[in-house]
């Protein structure tokens, strides 16, 4: 409901003020080839405010969300094969706004979220892609929805996601090798406590933090590190939510949003400060899923425009030898705002859920791929992933991937 207005007023002061950006010439991208998106089978009741990662191995997962006929829900989609399906497993809690996070044994761990009565969850759920199963995760100190979770080694982090009482805005963490029963309160915390704001790790540990509501107010971008602590960022354009993270290169964007600036506006990170930046979004967008595709591209997939109109448009955006370039992107078979997207092992983008221009959850999946579309064959029930390897992954509203090789920059060293 707060998002809601925040994006109401947003797209009003948006309307008045008008939409600007350069035109951007179109260019094939590092790819080579441009993406092309074919159908990945249905979601029933379709989602909105769903949990979604890429499984190690292959495929996707889909937690919970809310439907069109439900405020939350407790099932579990598996994309494999080229189209979605519906798990055995269940969530033993129905819940909407959870994070989730692959674990290196491949397993996800649902984080939060709230339950259908709209009251935030402390409570966590571990999936086993392999069993098809679910098992009771490590309890949350601070009950949170919209919060932000990060795998770093074996330990999983969690910040963000409340905004008012005791611990609202301190980093948790659960190691996962000791499974415990509980996550651990750390020293480490956010300058503003907040809930639904999308972050970007720009360093091993640390991570960009922008937007999210802090008690009925857009909280200020910061620079969190996880081990000592927050400090704030610069705000030239001022601040806003629902903005694409994008890092390029050794540079970080944040790419329009909303309030109290113009939806579309860019700024960068540089030094300890976000500042003006003359990359820009060539039209309003907000509340869009972003995947980086690598150190040097990313694709920013739907979302909503000035005009609240729910969007089939994207953008895709890459770094040529220091000179970063924006272009249209693939247009989406549903426009859809607020969607979740997962890049895959093989390179394609699983892109779930979102609302359409009526605020119904969309039901239909994407799979974005460079080239030809492949074709869909028929998913089981339920389906097994792969459990070797290891990852680390980020998960956020906006679920940003993080970059695969993290650049360690001096403005990132303490503070004198």
């Amino acid at each position: 409901m707060v998002r809601s207005k925040v994006l109401l007023v947003a797209l009003v002061v948006a309307s008045l003020l008008g939409c600007y950006g350069a035109v951007i010439p179109t260019k094939k991208g590092s790819g080579g080839v441009p993406f092309a998106s074919s159908p990945a089978g249905t979601i029933d009741g379709g989602r909105a405010g769903q949990a979604q990662v890429a499984l190690l191995g292959s495929g996707a997962a889909v937690f919970g969300g809310r439907s069109a006929i439900a405020p939350a829900t407790d099932t579990i989609y598996v994309f494999s094969g080229g189209v979605v399906g519906l798990s055995r497993a269940r969530l033993a809690t129905a819940r909407t706004e959870a994070v989730a996070v692959v674990l290196s044994s491949g397993d996800v761990l649902v984080v939060g979220g709230q339950d259908p009565s709209g009251s935030a969850l402390a409570s966590t759920e571990i999936f086993s892609p392999g069993a098809d199963t679910v098992r009771a995760g490590p309890v949350l100190q601070v009950a949170r929805t919209g919060a932000i979770v990060l795998l770093e080694g074996d330990t999983v982090f969690v910040v963000g996601g409340a905004d008012t009482g005791p611990g609202a805005g301190q980093v948790e963490t659960w190691s996962v090798t000791s499974g415990g029963a509980a996550f651990v309160l750390e020293k480490a915390s956010l300058l503003a406590a907040r809930v639904g704001a999308h972050a970007l790790e720009v360093a091993p540990g640390k991570l960009l933090v922008v937007g999210g509501m802090s008690r009925a107010r857009i909280a200020a971008p910061e620079l969190l590190d996880l081990a000592t602590g927050a400090r704030p960022l610069g705000v030239p354009q001022g601040m806003r939510t629902g903005a694409s993270l994008v890092g390029l290169g050794a540079r970080f964007f944040v790419l329009g949003g909303g309030l109290p600036t113009v939806v579309g506006d860019g700024d960068t990170l540089v030094g300890s400060a976000l500042v003006t930046s003359l990359v820009r979004l060539p039209a309003p967008r907000a509340f869009a899923a972003t995947v980086a595709l690598s150190s040097e591209g990313a694709l920013i997939l739907g979302g909503q425009g000035a005009s609240g109109e729910s969007l089939e448009s994207s953008v895709e955006l890459d770094e040529t030898a220091g000179e970063v370039e924006l272009r249209a992107g693939p247009g989406l078979l549903a426009a859809r705002s607020d969607p979740r997207a997962s890049l895959l092992a093989d390179g394609t983008i699983f892109l779930s859920g979102g609302v359409d221009p009526t605020g119904v959850p969309v039901e239909e999946c994407e799979l974005l791929s460079r080239g030809r579309a492949p074709v869909a064959t028929i998913a089981p029930t339920s389906t097994a992933a792969t459990t070797t390897g290891s990852t680390a992954s980020i998960s956020t509203r906006s679920f940003v991937v993080p970059r695969t090789t993290p650049i360690t920059l001096p403005f990132l060293l303490p503070s004198p």
